[in-house]
Order: structure tokens, then sequence, then C-alpha cells
């Protein structure tokens, strides 16, 4: 993403952030997804289409390189659907929990905008359960939550105990 972009993300997630902050809910809680876009993997029928040449040698006049073709196994930096496709990946993999995880589910797939999360709870302990359930949840598909952070410092410290990695950490 350039900069323009990366802003404008920046302005959205802080816009919506400020508003769930605000809400009725008594615990809030807001996380983000280490590196999301690169856990995105590439079909391998998809790795013909995303590929570049490389030569180890510097072209010469009168020599014809050796060229490489390296294909890219995850989506690159600079696709337009890269949001679209973190979503429907980050959906697939929620989905599977709906049983077994229902209301973290639900705050995952209702609250998670690109690689954040922000969500509320009435109740610390349901606040500390759905953050468990959530982080374990993304876990699974591979990905690490990360940069826990809560309006409640007794949250914020059963984090800890537990292995959260928070905005200071």
């Amino acid at each position: 993403m350039d900069d323009a972009a990366t802003a404008e993300v920046t302005d959205i997630e802080a816009d919506l952030a400020s508003r769930i902050w605000r809400s009725a809910n008594q615990f809030q809680i807001k996380s983000n997804n280490r590196q999301a876009f690169l856990q995105i993997c590439l079909a391998g029928k998809h790795k013909d289409v995303v590929w570049f040449l490389w030569t180890r040698s510097n072209p010469r006049v009168g020599k014809r390189p050796v060229l490489e073709v390296y294909r890219c196994n995850r989506v690159i930096f600079g696709v337009n659907a890269r949001p679209f496709l973190l979503t429907a990946t980050a959906e697939h993999h929620i989905g599977k929990y709906m049983e077994d995880y229902p209301m973290a589910v639900q705050h995952l797939d209702s609250f998670i905008y690109v690689d954040g999360w922000i969500t509320g709870q009435d109740t610390r302990e349901e606040a500390l359960l759905i953050s468990r359930c959530a982080k374990n949840i993304i876990k699974e598909a591979g990905m690490v939550m990360r940069k826990w952070i809560s309006n409640d410092s007794t949250l914020i410290s059963q984090w800890n105990g537990r292995r959260f990695r928070h905005l200071s950490s």
C-alpha cells in the first residue's frame, strides 16, 4: 500500500475505533492481526499468473542472460483485492468454529476490519472469554493477534497472565 492508502486506512480505523470505544459496552477490546496479508497463500493454479523473471548475471550486449522464473506463493503488495482476500480468508477460517465458539465467531465476523478487530462486552469475564476464543481461532488459521488493548487495566493484566501481546510488548 502506498502512503496515502495507508493513511486513509489508518484514518478509517481510528474513526471506527473511536465510535466503538464510545459504545454501550463497558469493556472494549482492540487487537490486530500481525502480518495478516503475508498469511494469504495462493492456490497452485494461481501461481502461474503471479510471477516475475530474474537473472543472476548482469545483462551484457551480445550475451543472452539466463532467466529464472520466480512464482509468488503469497498475495503480493499492490493488489487492489488484498483487503477483500484477507476478509474472505478470515471468514473462511472463522466459520469453522461457529459450533464451538459462536459468540467469538459472531464478533470476529461482525467487527473485524481489514486486519484489525474492535469489539466490546458488558462484563470482564465475557471480554476475557471472547478475546481468548478469538485469539485461538485466529491462531488456528496460522495468524497471530497482537497489540491487544482495552479500557480496563484488570483485563489487560489478565491478558498478560495468558501471554497476550499488548501494545507495549
